[in-house]
């Protein structure tokens, strides 16, 4: 298989993606991308903890779920340069306009509650989903129901989703309208969890793409400053194995070390291990 071609990660779980923000905050100043954030403070997940703690950084927050958009809102209110930004980056890199997105929840997830209706929580029991799966949102809805094999149950989950529009950004979008100084606090640390669509977004990610750089501010010590962050971090479990591998072998290509934590990938500029 290709994924095997992906070596696991070395240390304890999630260690490898605290070690490449770490290594991303190195630098004094610069900006982190967290597309698909979630409330920020997410159980496993330390960017909230670790850029909390880095004043310097501009950060964008990037949510499209309106409930969770709005906690999030609220926990960045005491984080310096942060903003929170409620939109789906597109599959396709598509500007403007709104997409669909299928959310677990009779009312469209527009409550925090994970078991936001009776019905719904006696048949999480019943089937044994994880209680997480009744807050997750997609751009598809098949990777919803594909939590359930047997095609009864998933007759029985179909009716517990609901449809809710959301503003919609590419990644090249995003930059220019939220990080306009990147030339100058160049964007070090990204970390992608947009539930099987991943991958979609890494392909966007502008990597070595000079023609963005061409004016003297974008210019220092007389060389152009190429978008090639410190750490990338993507979620794989909803890719699959061969999208997983393609886009490590991308990754590796530009001179990142890829490996395999528990649920995501990291790439890692130049490191090893």
């Amino acid at each position: 298989m290709l994924f095997e071609r992906v070596p696991k990660c070395a240390g304890a779980r999630h260690a490898s993606e605290r070690l490449a923000l770490e290594m991303a905050l190195q630098h004094d100043t610069g900006t982190a991308l967290i597309i698909g954030a979630n409330t920020g403070a997410v159980p496993n997940d330390p960017a909230f903890a670790l850029l909390k703690r880095a004043p310097q950084w501009q950060q964008l927050w990037v949510e499209p779920v309106p409930a969770l958009h709005s906690q999030l809102v609220a926990n960045l209110a005491s984080v310096p340069n942060s903003t929170a930004i409620n939109a789906a980056i597109s599959m396709d890199g598509a500007t403007g306009g709104h997409l669909t997105m299928f959310c677990f929840g009779q009312d469209g997830n527009q409550t925090l509650s994970k078991l936001v209706r009776t019905f719904e929580r006696s048949w999480i029991v019943q089937h044994h989903v994880k209680p997480f799966w009744s807050q997750m949102c997609s751009l598809d809805k098949e990777m919803l129901l594909s939590i359930e094999r047997d095609q009864l149950a998933r007759a029985a989950l179909e009716p517990l989703i609901a449809k809710i529009r959301v503003p919609a950004l590419s990644i090249d979008e995003l930059l220019r309208t939220y990080a306009p100084h990147m030339r100058r606090q160049q964007v070090r640390y990204v970390q992608i969890d947009v539930q099987g669509f991943d991958d979609l977004v890494v392909a966007q990610l502008p990597f070595q793409n000079r023609s963005q750089f061409g004016r003297a501010e974008d210019v220092v010590e007389g060389k152009a400053m190429p978008f090639m962050p410190t750490s990338v971090i993507f979620e794989h479990l909803l890719v699959g194995p061969n999208r997983t591998a393609a886009a490590a072998a991308r990754l590796r290509r530009l001179g990142y070390h890829v490996c395999i934590d528990h649920q995501n990938a990291v790439a890692t500029l130049g490191a090893k291990g």
